[in-house]
């Protein structure tokens, strides 16, 4: 009897992460800070990157360095921050740095972000994605959002 009060409620948390609504857009400002060069003289640039909102965020490895094209925006290039990922709690703030593009006036970089997930939930995502490749009914997905910088004048 026990197993079976074990597995229903096993079986509740699932479903009450499987069909919950994504998580809110997190609080995420990315501002310029500055340009600096690295020991053999390559341009870099400098940016802050700070969590705003009340709960942990998770930052992404990757990054996207965008032009303006009349009223839209345009991927010029994309990069691998040197450090990867990493993880921001709320109130804090790191720094990240790229290499600046060249020849360009104005430029913006997008990271994406995503609320940080506990062990538990974490786990549980990763078989419910695996549950979706299977074929079953699954709301659940990782949303990631962008989060674009103040424009960069060169």
């Amino acid at each position: 009897m026990t197993s079976f009060i074990l597995l229903l409620a096993l079986a509740g948390f699932f479903a009450f992460i499987a069909f919950s609504p994504p998580a809110g857009r997190p609080a995420v400002i990315v501002s310029f800070i500055a340009f600096t060069n690295d020991a053999v003289g390559t341009r870099l640039a400098v940016f802050a990157v700070s969590n705003a909102g009340p709960w942990a965020v998770s930052r992404g490895s990757d990054y996207r360095v965008q032009l303006p094209s009349g009223r839209r925006w345009t991927d010029f290039s994309e990069g691998w921050f040197p450090t990867g990922g990493s993880t921001l709690k709320p109130g804090l703030s790191e720094l990240v740095i790229l290499n600046a593009p060249t020849n360009q006036s104005e430029w913006r970089i997008a990271i994406t972000s995503r609320k940080q997930e506990g062990v538990v939930f974490g786990m549980a995502t990763e078989l419910l994605i695996e549950a979706q490749k299977l074929g079953l009914p699954t709301r659940y997905r990782r949303v990631s959002y962008s989060t674009f910088s103040d424009l960069v004048h060169e």
